[in-house]
């Protein structure tokens, strides 16, 4: 969650080009303003709250009295999430590009890209903050993200052998100089001065490349009369960082973090409990904003009289406005911030968190109990009836009969059948509102069900999921192109992108800023997020292979075909080393084998041949890839 560093192609931090005569004093009182009326709203509605309450619920916190041991939190919201997180976004994306131009060239380009947002995304490990917001989307109902670029770059002393060819390469093109201007021979410098000259030390570029994170809920602020990002007048973040970094962060003005104080501590540390204060307890606030109306970013800390602005406003450093990227989930109408899986079932989880609470504590009222006659009984005979000694003796003081001495308490038996009646019904309710079914939780349901009705029930349940994944890949797609976008700005260093063939093979390919500059469409392949089901993949392609049949070596090419159900369904990264081509058929008439012996033609050796088709290549329905089916099926791969 750090602040942007774009790089050494930004304009100067500290210049103050806001519109209009009103003071920096003016400006930052207005953002402050804005920002202390959004926190008034976030409380007023109780965002906050609620979203910890959320929080608290999917980590199993859910009463106030830890002592209370007697009180059961039911995991069903914790399941409920880690049901649909993984089923949604559990792999890497794969992410296609088109070019906007049909130039063919435009086109190259566009395959470059690709491969090079494809490796960024492995690379610096893109799918974990994307998980992490996804998580997010479900628990309180949307997801940020923050999509902006990184530089760094440090000064060290050259290596003899780069400083010799870096005196090598000035010396030949002083050389072609005077090549081309001979009058100018005596008033160049000669080999000795250049080499006296070159410098010793040279700039290493340690970081250039863009930065993709998850921005938690809770530091992100909005317009509080916005209902969606593209009406909101601005958008800011709160960052809290040590006192110490800020105050040693040259990207600020010097005159303000000189005189930055510690307006809070650690969060897990108690303000109440002075005792055992840790020494790095200082922080401070720093806001990042982004005002959408004049298109403008500043920084400043959180309300500390004096401090002026630690980044001046200053144009917007990236090419579409501010860095968020928002994940929606369920969309409440005129209200900015939607609600998640949780939120909607928060009253079911309590009902059934105290439904099982009370079987608990009916189990201990159903515990055997006796009662007897005190002064019948010394403390030994109670010692004695209390234990679990067996065969011990209980005395008794007088002659008085053993059924007026003591007796059994009545026990009020539970019925069980309401408590576990009761805990289906709220399990029933959660599923249906969450669209989960007992398919997905991993669970055998008692009602079994025809292979029509389970399909029927997945169906339902994918359309849910259907809609997440489309959103899902929306957002990814968005953070993709703002990832180019950036690079086609910022990049300065040439790279390379890795790609990995359709036969497994890796291949390297350079690029630089131009060879991704120009206009393009990002989207993502439908359910490459998504887990793959290796046995119904192989159960499509099979069916499909079986649905073509009478068409392959006629309008379908049978060598394509095999190798897209060999690939594609089953796997298998050079399916091209299991394919025989058969030698062409010879012409009728031509010779054809050996020649015939004393008692005929010689049989051939070996199976027979699969019959091919008229490309040479074997039909994946003929005997011998009927054969190779019926293997895979005993084998358990179809």
């Amino acid at each position: 969650m750090s602040i942007l560093n774009p790089g050494n192609e930004t304009q100067d931090w500290g210049q103050d080009i806001v519109p209009g005569n009103k003071s920096d004093t003016k400006t930052l009182q207005r953002y402050r303003d804005r920002i202390t009326a959004a926190k008034r709203w976030r409380e007023d509605e109780r965002y906050d709250k609620t979203w910890k309450r959320l929080r608290d619920i999917y980590r199993l916190k859910m009463f106030n009295n830890f002592a209370d041991e007697d009180r059961i939190a039911v995991a069903l919201a914790f399941s409920t999430i880690n049901v649909i997180g993984p089923s949604i976004a559990v792999n890497y994306p794969k992410i296609t590009v088109n070019s906007r131009d049909e130039s063919q060239d435009q086109q190259n380009k566009a395959l470059i890209v690709q491969t090079v947002v494809n490796h960024w995304w492995r690379l610096y490990d893109f799918r974990d903050e994307s998980r992490k917001a996804v998580q997010d989307f479900l628990v309180y109902g949307h997801g940020w993200g923050k999509v902006s670029w990184a530089y760094s770059e440090r000064q060290r002393t050259m290596t003899p052998d780069e400083r010799y060819e870096g005196i090598e390469v000035a010396n030949n093109q002083l050389d072609d100089y005077v090549a081309q201007n001979p009058m100018m021979a005596l008033e160049v410098p000669t080999h000795q001065d250049v080499e006296d000259l070159h410098p010793e030390d040279t700039i290493e570029v340690l970081h250039d490349a863009p930065v993709f994170e998850r921005v938690s809920p809770f530091d992100v602020f909005v317009d509080p009369e916005a209902t969606c990002l593209r009406d909101a007048q601005w958008i800011a973040q709160r960052i809290v960082m040590p006192l110490e970094v800020a105050k040693a962060d040259e990207r600020f003005l010097k005159s303000a973090r000189n005189k930055l104080k510690s307006d809070g501590s650690l969060k897990w540390f108690n303000e109440d409990n002075k005792q055992n204060v840790p020494d790095d307890h200082g922080r401070v606030t720093v806001w990042e904003f982004y005002d959408l109306t004049t298109n403008v970013m500043s920084i400043f800390a959180d309300q500390q009289k004096g401090v002026g602005f630690l980044v001046k406003p200053t144009e917007f450093p990236y090419p579409y406005g501010h860095p968020f990227v928002m994940l929606r989930n369920y969309e409440v109408p005129d209200q900015f911030y939607p609600i998640g899986e949780i939120e909607a079932i928060e009253p079911l989880q309590n009902e059934l968190n105290h439904t099982r609470s009370a079987m608990v504590l009916a189990r201990q009222l159903d515990i055997p109990k006796y009662m007897v006659r005190k002064d019948a009984m010394d403390t030994d005979a109670l010692d004695a009836l209390t234990s679990s000694d067996t065969n011990a003796l209980v005395p008794i003081r007088d002659d008085t009969p053993f059924n007026e001495v003591i007796q059994p308490v009545p026990r009020n038996a539970a019925n069980a059948m309401f408590y576990q009646n009761h805990s289906e019904l709220i399990t029933n309710d959660i599923d249906r509102i969450t669209g989960v079914n007992e398919f997905m939780r991993g669970a055998t349901p008692e009602i079994r069900r025809t292979a029509t009705e389970a399909n029927l029930v997945q169906d339902a349940a994918n359309a849910r999921a259907a809609d997440k994944l489309a959103r899902i890949e929306t957002y990814i797609s968005e953070v993709a192109e703002r990832l180019v976008q950036l690079a086609q700005l910022y990049l300065t260093t040439d790279q390379v992108a890795r790609m990995t063939t359709e036969q497994g093979a890796s291949v390297w390919i350079p690029y630089s800023r131009d060879d991704i500059e120009g206009q393009f469409e990002f989207d993502v392949d439908a359910g490459s997020t998504q887990p793959q089901n290796e046995q119904f993949r192989r159960q499509q392609a099979m069916q499909m292979l079986q649905a073509l049949g009478p068409f392959i070596g006629t309008t379908i090419d049978p060598f394509a075909i095999t190798m897209h159900v060999l690939r594609d369904g089953f796997g298998i990264k050079n399916p091209e080393r299991f394919m025989v081509v058969m030698p062409p058929q010879m012409p009728p008439g031509a010779e054809q084998g050996p020649p015939p012996g004393p008692e005929g033609p010689m049989p051939p050796s070996g199976p027979a041949p699969a019959p091919v088709d008229g490309a040479g290549v074997a039909s994946p329905l003929d005997p011998a890839m009927m054969g190779a089916q019926a293997t895979m099926q005993q084998q358990g791969m179809v």
